[in-house]
């Protein structure tokens, strides 16, 4: 396939999705999320980037972190639009399965390139569709919908209790990621004397 044809065909993937009408998925994640219909919408571009990654790069198992997980769930609810969505941007259904956790002592978790079986690790895969996306975008990923990972996080990381699911597309991992603060926190943000804790004397 020459050139220009991948690039049409990129083009044509990422117009298919980003033109997909999504208005029924959206007003529903905005209800459950109470959320204004402006922020689910920027979430639903979101996550057709993220899809029409997914459909272009099959095997690159890119991982997902942060809100858009929530919009995925909520989209694939909507059985018959979902499976419209997958084939007419990826000829194929899109799945999104829950990634294995990875038991002690199956990998040395100082390799953050892959995880279990050679696969990549749930970092790995994250970090590639952080990159690709700004290759194929031209732009930085959002960083309060994209967040970043941190430097020591181990590759099978899991961050549980943030009510975000360990998902994949085809073969990287998804999870919400506790990140040190690319910015100086708001004024609402920092607790007041008296909310901090006192260790007891």
């Amino acid at each position: 396939m020459s050139s220009s044809a991948s690039i049409s065909t990129a083009e044509s993937v990422i117009e298919a999705a980003l033109t997909f009408p999504m208005y029924a998925v959206i007003q529903r994640y905005a209800d459950e999320h109470d959320l204004p219909i402006a922020v689910a919408e920027e979430h639903a571009i979101e996550l057709k980037r993220y899809l029409a990654l997914c459909a272009l790069n099959p095997e690159a198992g890119y991982g997902m972190r942060g809100p858009i997980d929530d919009l995925w769930h909520i989209f694939i609810l909507f059985t018959q639009d979902y499976a419209q969505f997958c084939s007419s941007v990826a000829g194929r259904f899109l799945h999104h399965e829950p990634a294995n956790e990875i038991e002690p002592n199956e990998q040395d978790v100082s390799d953050k390139d892959t995880g279990k079986s050679g696969q990549p690790s749930i970092r790995a895969g994250y970090i590639r569709f952080l990159a690709d996306y700004e290759s194929v975008f031209k732009e930085v990923p959002p960083r309060h919908l994209w967040p970043r990972p941190m430097k020591h996080e181990a590759a099978e990381a899991r961050f549980d209790g943030c009510g975000c699911g360990t998902c994949y597309c085809g073969g990287g991992g998804c999870s919400c990621v506790i990140s040190v603060a690319d910015r100086p926190p708001r004024p609402e943000e920092v607790p007041r004397p008296e909310e901090v804790p006192r260790p007891e004397e």
